[in-house]
């Protein structure tokens, strides 16, 4: 059987894949049809103390077991409008801010703290293609019980209304023992026992 921690991280590859993909085959079925490609988007514009990104990112697992965003692949000197773009800011005090673009199209944003090499989200935003939210995801973390929250609320892009919200709760430790997971079979070790590998 195939393990639990496997099938996650084979899936979160292939959805990265088929966003990078998608923007190939639109271009290719352009081509066939006869049509005209649209305008690029306006190139993304750098803001000050951010890191970009073009490689996709590093998912690690943290101390509990939990697959969760752990670094980042093939940095480049200045954005661009091309395929997927990944973007970074850290802060003081461990925060940091996190973006992605598809074709120069900026996607969600977020926000959160950075432990061991982890990247813990407190909040997520997703746009619309006219960059309007339309989706949150708050993130809480508590300590004494050791459990995660997560609440999504779904917002009119024009207004910002609520128009539906649920949260959702699982605790800090995965199902399956971290020690059984095939990631760390491979040599790896748990995030924050050591060094940091990426």
């Amino acid at each position: 059987m195939i393990e639990r921690g496997f099938a996650y991280r084979a899936c979160l590859c292939a959805v990265l894949a088929m966003i990078v993909a998608t923007a190939g085959c639109q271009d290719i079925a352009r081509i066939f049809n006869k049509e005209e490609a649209p305008a690029p988007a306006p190139a993304v514009q750098a803001e000050e103390g951010w890191q970009y990104y073009v490689g996709g990112p590093i998912m690690r697992n943290d101390p509990h077991g939990r697959l969760r965003l752990g670094g980042f692949n093939g940095e480049v000197k200045k954005p661009t409008n091309r395929g997927l773009l990944i973007g970074v800011k850290h802060g003081p005090e461990d925060a940091f801010e996190f973006a992605t673009w598809v074709n120069g199209v900026e996607m969600n944003r977020s926000e959160g703290i950075v432990k061991d090499g982890i990247y813990f989200f407190t909040k997520r935003r997703m746009f619309n293609a006219d960059h309007k939210v339309i989706t949150t995801l708050d993130y809480e973390y508590d300590d004494e019980a050791k459990t995660e929250t997560v609440t999504q609320s779904r917002l009119d892009p024009d207004t910002g209304e609520v128009l539906d919200s649920s949260s959702a709760s699982r605790p800090y430790q995965a199902e399956d023992d971290v020690a059984d997971d095939p990631f760390f079979a491979e040599g790896q070790e748990p995030a924050g026992d050591g060094d940091s590998k990426e």
